[in-house]
């Protein structure tokens, strides 16, 4: 392996992680918001390609100290939210 695609690797690794740890705070933050069962239906009923916009929009990848959002971070966030969604609505 190259020099170069060893750092290519490892920058891929940093991003990937940096959005694994925004997508759980995302989750966290969603989770706590006083209209947190209504945002989820909400989201529930917006398209699969649209959620990621939900949920920047919504604020919830908004990391202090960061002007923009992370990179994926919405992605990650929308789809651990969808798995979870139907253990909350069973209040698990």
């Amino acid at each position: 392996m190259t020099q170069a695609s060893a750092g290519k690797m490892s920058d891929e690794a940093s991003k990937q992680a940096r959005a694994e740890l925004v997508a759980a705070y995302c989750v966290s933050k969603f989770d706590q918001a006083p209209d947190a069962a209504a945002q989820l239906a909400s989201l529930k009923k917006t398209e699969s390609w649209q959620r990621s916009d939900f949920i920047d929009k919504g604020g919830w990848t908004k990391v202090p100290g960061q002007d923009k959002p992370v990179d994926g971070a919405a992605d990650l966030c929308a789809q651990q939210l969808m798995v979870s969604a139907p253990a909350k609505q069973n209040g698990t």
